[in-house]
């Protein structure tokens, strides 16, 4: 069914059913602060994404394993989204935007650099357009 999420202070984030705010489950694994958390659309919440300052972590809900995404943080990681049919991922990694595909967790499907000169604070996919992607 549907969750809520809140961050705690502890660097982890609680999950809560939206109809009873019932506690779900917790998921454990950042290093940090985690400053963005998405649902994916598509899988009823069973995947989520969390991003903590240098750190992004994919996440199954059902079992609250996380797997953390290979790739070098060089800067600070403020936000990130995951596409609404489900497929990609991306955040933004310092000043540069890092877009996966979820199936393949071992290297970015596409690293675009140079499109900012300042700090990435906002990544968002189109709500009903999976190749829409918007940064600021």
């Amino acid at each position: 069914g549907d969750l809520v999420a809140a961050s705690s202070s502890l660097k982890t984030v609680k999950l809560y059913t939206t109809d009873s705010l019932q506690f779900t489950g917790e998921l454990k694994g950042h290093r940090d602060a985690v400053k963005d958390l998405r649902f994916s659309k598509v899988s009823n919440g069973s995947m989520a994404m969390t991003v903590g300052e240098r750190s992004v972590v994919r996440w199954d809900t059902r079992s609250m394993k996380g797997e953390p995404l290979k790739v070098p943080i060089h800067g600070d990681v403020n936000s990130g989204d995951i596409s609404c049919d489900g497929a990609m991922m991306a955040f933004g990694n310092g000043n540069d935007v890092v877009v996966y595909d979820v199936r393949n967790l071992s290297s970015p499907l596409i690293n675009l650099d140079g499109f900012h000169t300042d700090l990435i604070t906002r990544v968002r996919f189109h709500e009903s357009s999976p190749s829409i992607l918007t940064t600021g």
